[in-house]
C-alpha cells in the first residue's frame, strides 16, 4: 500500500491540473498575443468619434471608420460612426431583427469617411449576426475589418460563429481577429468526471491490483482488449463509422501488441 500512495498522489495532482485547465478555458484565459499586438486598435476601448488615428503616419490611410456593437445581459450598446441618418435607421432595424427582446442604447454619430455603403452595411449585418450567437461580447469594425470576441451561448453557437468567420464573407469584409469562448456543456463535464474517476483512478487501481495478484502476462492482457473496446464505444456512442482502413488497421494493431507481449514473455 505504501508503494501505491505516491502513484495515487500523482493521479490526484493530474486530476487537479485538468480541473484548472478546464476552468482556465471557461474563464477565457487563452490568448493570442501576436494577433493582439498586430491589432492593438481593436483591443483598446473604442472611441465614439468617426475618425480614429491607428498609426503615426500621414495620408488618406491614417484614419479608420469605427463602429461597434456590444452585447451585455440586458441590452445592446452601439458606439462609433454611421454615414447617414438613413443608415442609422437601417442599422437599428438590423439590431431589432437580431435582438428583438433586448434594449438598444444608440450612441452612433453621423460622420463622413465611411467605406462604400453596401460593403459597410454588409459588414455591420454580418457582425450583428455573429453577435447574436454570443451570451455577451462585442463586434467591432475598423472600416470593413471585423473583430468578434465574447462568450458563446452554447457549443452549437460557438461552432456557428467559428464556421461563419472561416467561411465565405460578405464582399470586402476581412476578419481582423476573434476571441470566442464557450462554457463546457453537460457532456464535457461528464467526460471529465469519467476521465478522473473510472478512466484514471479506478482503472489504475485495478491494474495495480492485478499486478500484485496475477501473472504479469495476464495483467497486461488489457492491451488486447482496449483497441476493440475503444472502437466499439466510438461506433455506438460517438457515431463513428468503420471504414476499410479501420478494418485493416485493427488486426495490425492487435497483432503488433501480441508480438510485443510474446517477445517480453
Amino acid at each position: 500500500m505504501s508503494e501505491f500512495r505516491p502513484r495515487l498522489s500523482l493521479l490526484c495532482l493530474v486530476a487537479f491540473l485538468a480541473l484548472v485547465g478546464v476552468f482556465g478555458v471557461r474563464a477565457g484565459f487563452t490568448t493570442e498575443p501576436g494577433l493582439r499586438a498586430a491589432q492593438a486598435w481593436l483591443v483598446s476601448p473604442l472611441p465614439v468619434t468617426g475618425a480614429v488615428k491607428v498609426a503615426d503616419k500621414s495620408g488618406p490611410h491614417a484614419a479608420g471608420y469605427v463602429w461597434s456593437a456590444t452585447r451585455i445581459e440586458s441590452g445592446i450598446r452601439l458606439r462609433g460612426s454611421v454615414p447617414t441618418d438613413e443608415d442609422r435607421r437601417t442599422v437599428l432595424g438590423m439590431v431589432k431583427a437580431h435582438f428583438p427582446d433586448l434594449e438598444v442604447e444608440d450612441r452612433l454619430k453621423i460622420n463622413t469617411g465611411a467605406p462604400p455603403q453596401d460593403q459597410w452595411l454588409g459588414a455591420v449585418s454580418f457582425g450583428l449576426k455573429q453577435l447574436s450567437h454570443l451570451k455577451r461580447g462585442s463586434a467591432r469594425l475598423l472600416n470593413v475589418a471585423l473583430k468578434v470576441d465574447g462568450e458563446a451561448r452554447s457549443a452549437a453557437d460557438y461552432m456557428e460563429v467559428k464556421k461563419a468567420l472561416a467561411g465565405p464573407l460578405p464582399t470586402g469584409l476581412t476578419i481582423a481577429g476573434e476571441s470566442i469562448t464557450a462554457a463546457p456543456g453537460p457532456r464535457s463535464w461528464w467526460a471529465l468526471v469519467y476521465l478522473i474517476g473510472p478512466g484514471s483512478l479506478i482503472a489504475f487501481s485495478a491494474y495495480a491490483y492485478l499486478l500484485r495478484t496475477v501473472r504479469p502476462v495476464l495483467a497486461t492482457s488489457y492491451a488486447y482488449v482496449n483497441p476493440v473496446v475503444a472502437v466499439g464505444l466510438g461506433v455506438t456512442l460517438g457515431g463513428e463509422q468503420l471504414t476499410g482502413e479501420t478494418w485493416i488497421a485493427l488486426p495490425l494493431i492487435l497483432g503488433a501488441v501480441g508480438l510485443i507481449a510474446r517477445g517480453r514473455s
